[in-house]
């Protein structure tokens, strides 16, 4: 990802830092050696930080939700991490949404992750492709939006049939409400893995 992040930080000429991770990047401080120069000591009241997610700006611009510190872990949370039954030495999960967005950031990418549970990234999601890449990676765990499944649902029989989601045991979806015809035929042809949940990011 090096020439990645070198060429995004070309194209924003107004950074001010450009920090790198994981290893060296030309132009870029280690962020574990600027970590390590601060003790923490001088701060009065540390709290647990908490991401800032942004809504969808239905209402006008998206707004940025503000979380002084890290919320207790919800009952939802609990409840989540009870039904997707996460093994941290086989399980894998993809995220199929971009990260900006409260769902793809909290409950797949996230919440996998503080189970030991890692996730793959979809660059871009399409229907066949979430299939190719469920059946090529083994996936266990995704998020979708009512939407995808129904592209899903529509592709060719013979398309569908092509790939091997046997592995996958937990699809949780949101964002919107799911027909019942969607929800229906996707349990029909996967099984019982189907999960919803109702939420906001200013929640």
């Amino acid at each position: 990802l090096a020439s990645s992040a070198t060429q995004a930080a070309t194209a924003a000429s107004d950074l001010r830092i450009k920090l790198a991770v994981g290893g060296p990047i030309e132009g870029f401080a280690p962020y574990d050696t600027l970590v390590a120069r601060e003790s923490g000591a001088n701060i009065d009241d540390p709290i647990i930080g908490s991401q800032m997610l942004y809504t969808s700006g239905t209402t006008g611009h998206p707004k940025g939700v503000y979380r002084g510190s890290a919320p207790a872990v919800s009952s939802l949370f609990s409840k989540m991490v009870e039904t997707a039954r996460f093994n941290n030495g086989t399980d894998l999960a993809m995220v199929t949404g971009p990260l900006y967005h409260a769902a793809p950031l909290s409950l797949n990418l996230l919440l996998p992750l503080s189970a030991g549970v890692g996730a793959m990234l979809m660059d871009k999601w399409d229907a066949e492709e979430m299939l190719r890449l469920v059946d090529r990676h083994r996936i266990t765990h995704t998020h979708v939006v009512p939407t995808m499944l129904h592209r899903i649902l529509l592709l060719p029989p013979e398309v569908r049939a092509k790939y091997d989601l046997s592995t996958l045991r937990w699809i949780l979806h949101g964002a919107a409400p799911c027909p019942v015809h969607v929800k229906r035929e996707t349990i029909e042809w996967l099984g019982p893995v189907v999960f919803e949940y109702y939420g906001a990011t200013e929640g």
